[in-house]
């Protein structure tokens, strides 16, 4: 990631990584899943939105983590099909507390 955006970076396309804070829901994975906590798929997107607002030199080669990188920015995430608002996430207890929001 870092490296590909170092080479990118002069022609202002940026280079990032955008992992999950914890197991994503999705229709097609919650049955896999079980009890296990998850986080909606809107946390990811908006981590994904936000990173792509600013030029390459400006927020390129991060590893950020969804949730994590969510609630470090407060950022305010919405429904992907009705566009309401949604709650504040909670980090799932099986998330490391201890990774940053971003690694540069």
């Amino acid at each position: 990631t870092r490296g590909l955006a170092a080479e990118l970076e002069r022609d202002n396309i940026a280079v990032n990584l955008v992992a999950p804070s914890s197991a994503i829901s999705t229709p097609g994975a919650d049955g896999y899943i079980g009890d296990s906590p998850t986080e909606p798929m809107e946390y990811l997107t908006e981590c994904v939105y936000e990173m792509t607002r600013f030029p390459a030199k400006e927020r390129t080669g991060l590893l950020a983590y969804s949730v994590h990188y969510v609630l470090e920015r407060g950022l305010e995430c919405h429904d992907l099909e009705t566009g309401q608002a949604l709650p504040v996430p909670e980090m799932a207890s099986i998330a490391h507390p201890e990774i940053p929001a971003t690694a540069e």
